[in-house]
């Protein structure tokens, strides 16, 4: 028999008594357990046993552990192990003669009923006998001197031990803690925080210490340097947010979610993040000494890659122009690459990914993808030609790539290895970092948010308004029945309130002079308004999809409305043959559904006789009666010119503003005026200027269409380009973008607008519209001299 100590508090000692079998196979081993009850050693003497052998152990039954360890610390009903004074339970004595001699320690308990057993510990239980059972580490309890792990001596063929299943990492996240003092004396709607980089990118946590227009706490994730990123720009992010208990850490409040940051949605989080009662609440523990402490954890998620492989044989015989392979799916999304074997009009093998069911997909589908294309080298792996991209695949843009690959001279060259008897292979690798069914749906569906988390604009009352101060935005809805019948050209709503002004939607059924929906927004009293009158709104123009809501199609816009200008919104809004097809759901029973979300701004004044504010009109958007006169003329894009302006030792400039030399456009003079620094802004400004408005006759009016950019150098994808319409006068000479780009891009060395200290302009220029000034002007031969 061998003793060890096996569980020990300040007043009672637990002894398992083991009994070896003599037999020398461990197979044959038999053993009995006993239980045996004293007091704690005095300190100093210790009751020494041999070694603990413990023979292969049954399975564990943790029900009975537990229930054993109850009665021990009396937890349990006594009459499942209670036996009377000197007996034995039957399979204790069934084999009782081949039973070793057992020794036994007696110790006398004084006092015995008033010991206070501890509170049971179910886990210290459990753990107790997986060691005993050999499934935990021996370092967790201290055996009697002398005693060995049981793994050392006993046979494990009847326990095997079980591998821990593999493990899957986790993206690495970096933690900001932010700490927050005075916190219940915080005025401000918003907070943020400091800025702190992860993955490459300047992030900031968002809160509203009274709510985001709720009762609750709520806590964003913010991209912090949105406005000085590239077009395009993207990153999936895995977060969670915290608000700390200070008193109980148990009872930290922390939110995950992942989402996929862009310029559209650049903050995410929670606007019901914790009850704003439980936060102030100070016996809740998230407050302590007025102080706040949020902590977020940001991890950079890369989207799953899936590679597609294109084997073309006979590849030296193909007659084709161009060539698509078969079809594969990735993001959910249906691809297929294009390739034009002897080049798409060049000497290089030109190379595409292609949207495969892109005249399918519904109106406004987007999908941004990242790719790379790669030509094998079938000799030397090391020679392979790969180049990345990526891309905002559309409907105007449904596939994208590289015209110039590789010369092909080198592509049909045996030596290269690109072809191996005469067979090509083409790989892609395609993540989908966004997808979107309809890139203009209406604002609700934007958005998939886990488990509440939200865009901040989510929440706010302004439909497409960010979330600060913004006034809140008024909803007009308009039904129009026996759509189909209507036989007027324009058509207007009844008038509804916003800001104090009238309004009214103004839609042309049949298109204003085009195959498309023409919608607009009117102001509907410019004509009795006070002689220079002007009113700044941001609103959205939205055809209901009556069947499928999330198909709804909506487009915004910001405009100065002004007697010149007292409508504003889209020529080309849908394509009539989308609106006019009863299976799209923009009909139903012959009704159309026109709503419009009208926010009025407040006017900035302006500094200068150039327009300081941003020309934001969206996707194409414009007066109505810049369109209207040309009732039976066919559309004709008219012919553009383009200016190329190149600056160099431009970082060395030190003029406010500059202007390029005069080009000719439609007969008229232009030039683009420049400030390297920003016009009062942080930001580029650029202009279209007319170069001889002072010497132009009384009256002279011209309307232009025009883009200006700034060429990326190193990559040609990123260049910068921004496009406007304008009816320039004597009043508005020159007209474009006070903030056309960051200063910080333009003058980083590593973004590519500058290359040898030298900017690269581009403005391309399309004249719409000359008035007449001679036919407008009175004849004064025919004048008499007394008037």
């Amino acid at each position: 028999m061998y003793v060890s100590r096996v569980k020990e508090n300040e007043n009672l000692l637990i002894y398992a008594l083991v009994y070896k079998s003599p037999a020398s196979s461990p197979a044959n081993f038999s053993s009995k357990l006993t239980f045996f009850f004293g007091t704690p050693s005095p300190i100093g003497s210790r009751h020494q046993s041999p070694a603990m052998i413990l023979p292969t152990p049954p399975p564990i039954d943790v029900t009975t552990t537990i229930n054993l360890f109850k009665l021990m610390y009396g937890q349990a009903p006594h009459s499942e192990f209670t036996a009377a004074e000197g007996s034995e339970p039957v399979e204790e004595t069934a084999n009782s003669v081949d039973d070793p001699p057992s020794e036994r320690f007696t110790s006398t308990i004084e006092n015995f009923s008033k010991l206070t057993p501890p509170p049971f510990d179910v886990t210290t239980t459990i753990n107790l006998f997986k060691l005993m059972y050999d499934q935990a580490p021996h370092s967790e309890f201290t055996a009697a001197e002398g005693s060995e792990p049981v793994e050392e001596t006993a046979n494990s063929v009847d326990a095997p031990k079980v591998d821990d299943p593999p493990k899957v990492d986790d993206p690495p996240s970096e933690r900001f803690t932010w700490t927050i003092e005075n916190f219940s004396k915080l005025t401000p709607k918003k907070v943020y925080s400091d800025v702190f980089v992860v993955g490459g990118y300047k992030w900031r946590v968002l809160i509203f210490p009274k709510g985001n227009n709720s009762d609750h706490l709520s806590v964003y994730l913010d991209v912090a340097d949105f406005a000085t990123l590239p077009y395009g720009w993207s990153k999936n992010i895995q977060l969670s947010l915290a608000v700390v208990n200070q008193v109980n850490s148990d009872f930290t409040i922390s939110k995950d979610t992942q989402h996929r940051f862009n310029a559209r949605t650049k903050d995410w989080g929670f606007t019901s993040f914790m009850p704003l009662s439980d936060l102030y609440d100070p016996s809740k523990g998230y407050l302590l000494n007025d102080t706040f402490i949020v902590e977020a954890d940001v991890a950079v998620v890369d989207p799953p890659t899936t590679r597609f492989t294109w084997t073309i044989e006979n590849f030296s015989r193909l007659t084709d122009k161009m060539l698509w392979s078969d079809v594969f799916f990735v993001g959910g999304c249906k691809w297929r690459v294009l390739i034009y074997p002897k080049g798409n009009n060049t000497d290089h093998l030109s190379l595409y990914l292609d949207a495969a069911d892109s005249i399918t997909l519904p109106y406004g589908w987007n999908r941004h993808a990242q790719f790379s294309l790669a030509m094998v080298n079938q000799i030397h792996s090391e020679s392979t030609i790969r180049k990345d991209a990526e891309h905002h695949f559309n409907a105007q843009e449904s596939d994208w790539g590289f015209t110039s690959f590789m010369p092909l001279s080198d592509l049909y060259d045996p030596r290269r290895g690109y072809l191996l008897n005469d067979t090509c292979i083409v790989e892609v690798d395609v993540a989908v970092m966004e997808l979107e069914e309809d890139e203009i749906l209406a604002p609700h569906s934007e958005f998939a948010a886990a488990e509440g988390s939200q865009s901040v604009e989510e929440n706010a009352n302004a439909v497409d308004a960010p979330i600060a101060d913004d006034p809140p935005s008024v909803r007009f809805t308009w039904t129009i029945e026996n759509f189909s019948k209507l036989t007027g050209k324009k058509l207007y709503s009844n008038v509804f309130f916003v800001g104090g002004y009238k309004w009214r939607v103004l839609i042309f059924p049949k298109g204003n002079n085009g195959d498309c929906l023409s919608v607009y927004l009117d102001v509907a009293d410019s004509t009795t308004s006070p002689h220079g009158w002007s009113r700044n709104a941001l609103f959205s123009l939205a055809v209901v999809n009556q069947i499928h809501s999330e198909f709804t199609i909506s487009k915004d816009t910001e405009h100065e409305f002004n007697a010149r200008e007292s409508d504003w919104g889209f020529t080309s809004f849908m394509p009539l043959s989308d609106l006019y097809d009863p299976r799209r759901g923009y009909l139903l029973n012959d009704t159309c559904i026109v709503e419009a979300d009208v926010v009025v701004l407040e006017l900035e004044e302006e500094e200068m006789s150039v327009p300081h504010f941003e020309f934001a009109a969206g996707e194409g958007s414009q007066p109505v009666e810049e369109n209207a006169n040309a009732v039976d003329a066919p559309i004709v894009d008219p012919p553009s010119v383009r200016f190329t302006w190149k600056i160099e030792n431009f970082s060395k400039l030190t003029r406010k503003k500059l202007y390029s030399r005069i080009f000719f456009v439609g007969g008229y003079k232009w030039r683009v005026l420049m400030y390297p620094k920003g016009n009062n802004t942080d930001h580029l400004s650029m202009y279209l200027d007319v170069a001889d408005s002072t010497t132009s006759p009384h009256g002279w009016s011209r309307k232009a269409l025009f883009s200006l950019a700034v060429v990326n150098q190193i990559h040609s994808e990123f260049t910068l380009s921004k496009e406007t319409e304008h009816q320039f006068n004597a009043l508005k000479s020159d007209w474009g973008f006070t903030s056309f780009m960051p200063l910080s891009d333009l003058y980083d060395p590593h973004r590519g607008y500058l290359l040898n200290d030298t900017c690269i302009v581009e403005a391309d220029v399309a004249v719409l519209e000359v008035v007449d000034v001679k036919s407008s002007m009175p004849n004064l031969d025919s004048l008499s001299i007394n008037g």
